[in-house]
């Protein structure tokens, strides 16, 4: 009888370990599902935008409206949600019977498992979600596990704050058809405006009120002792980056952020009143000027600044991004020209910000008053620009090509030959 007993007890143990190892294999990922941290493309920007252009103010247009998304808005909303959340991606597919959910993150147990990989099929409204098919890595887990989690995420996303519960509840319903998602959706003008309000309010808190005012008294001063009507860019950078160097902030990297934010804000004619929970003098308008043009000085510094920050959603945010597509609207086609401004100044930002003595060069450099135009940017007039895309593909000077990569590497390799980039290399 014992060993009855003895047999039993081994078969039964065998057969836990066969299902502990069935498990861990199952569930294990060596590589993830989903691309982490993937970074907006310029197409998808533009996809946002768009997005956005067609949901009306709530505050001039009351009752439902209807939002349809693409599989192409779905990705580029999903990829903006998840841009700046580390070692994390998140993939969704329209389905007919709902979103099919694919989340890949880092491992919190990197021995059992370097990913962690689940999916989920995701139907309803956010109000009311509908889960199935839940999956961690190839291992199928009961539908049950999910009402239990919706529920508590539910519960504790109207525990974060009215507004988020208010969105929740706003969403009548989402249905999926041919590819398309369809989401009619309500919010209150009360609603919309409180949401305003708090976005410059953790704007203003990101930024910094008393940096934005210092560069902003910057600008206004150097507006006063210039009453000609036309402004190099050269001066205004030198006056921003003088204001920099006096205020001789240890932290330089956030005191040349807010430096360019205020610099590309003035260039596309933005007021940092309308974005930013201050309340700042209004300034003088006047025209920015690089090689002759008003359009180079928005692509240096909004590229600049996007640069420093390191994000493209904070431009989104300050609708930088949307006043630089709509100063190249029009069909004027591609422009190396632009392309030559944009490039400068990603590069004098992110060589300035490679080494804490390339910093200071580059703020001892700025911040000269002889500063000029052709330190910034050489001369851009000898490039191609007007172009459309028959002309381009005709040229092989589509991006991507060959002719196009000689053309990129001779701007940089005049970049690398003025003397402001040739002291930054030669800073370390």
């Amino acid at each position: 009888m014992l060993r009855w007993v003895l047999a039993a007890a081994g078969l039964l143990f065998t057969a836990v370990l066969a299902l502990a190892a069935y498990f861990f294999v199952a569930a294990r990922s060596e590589a993830p599902a989903v691309a982490l941290q993937a970074e907006l493309t310029e197409p998808e920007v533009e996809r946002l935008r768009a997005l956005l252009a067609r949901v009306d103010d709530p505050r001039e247009r009351s009752g439902p409206q209807t939002l349809t998304l693409s599989q192409a808005d779905v990705d580029a909303v999903f990829r903006f949600a998840t841009s700046r959340v580390k070692d994390t991606g998140l993939q969704a597919q329209i389905t007919k019977k709902g979103l099919r959910l694919q989340l890949s993150r880092v491992s919190p147990m990197p021995r059992l498992s370097p990913f962690v990989d689940l999916a989920v099929l995701l139907a309803g409204t956010p109000s009311s979600p509908e889960l199935s098919q839940l999956r961690l890595g190839r291992l199928p887990l009961p539908d049950a596990l999910l009402h239990e989690f919706s529920k508590t995420a539910l519960e504790h996303l109207r525990t974060l704050s009215r507004e988020a519960s208010e969105l929740v509840e706003g969403v009548e319903t989402v249905s999926f058809e041919d590819g398309e998602m369809a989401v009619l959706f309500k919010v209150s003008p009360e609603l919309a405006e409180r949401l305003e309000r708090t976005g410059k309010e953790l704007l203003t808190a990101r930024v910094g009120p008393e940096r934005l005012r210092a560069y902003h008294q910057a600008l206004a001063e150097l507006l006063q002792e210039r009453p000609h009507q036309e402004l190099a860019m050269a001066e205004l950078v030198s006056s921003l980056f003088r204001r920099m160097r006096d205020r001789a902030d240890p932290d330089a990297r956030s005191e040349l952020q807010v430096a360019l934010l205020v610099g590309a804000m003035y260039a596309v004619g933005r007021s940092p009143n309308e974005i930013f929970d201050v309340r700042l003098s209004a300034l003088t308008r006047r025209s920015v000027r690089l090689w002759s043009r008003s359009d180079l000085p928005k692509h240096f510094l909004v590229s600049a600044f996007v640069a420093a920050w390191g994000d493209r959603a904070l431009a989104d945010a300050v609708g930088l991004s949307k006043e630089l597509s709509d100063a190249e609207a029009g069909g004027s086609g591609f422009s190396f020209v632009d392309l030559a401004a944009d490039r400068a100044g990603t590069q004098l930002v992110e060589r300035g910000l490679a080494t804490p003595a390339r910093t200071a060069t580059l703020v001892r450099r700025l911040a000269d008053p002889v500063l000029s135009n052709p330190d910034l940017m050489p001369d851009p007039r000898d490039l191609p620009e007007g172009l459309s895309e028959a002309r381009l593909d005709a040229k092989g000077w589509a991006p991507g090509s060959s002719r196009h990569g000689r053309l990129v590497e001779e701007m940089d390799a005049r970049l690398d030959a003025t003397l402001l980039h040739r002291a930054l290399l030669d800073s370390e």
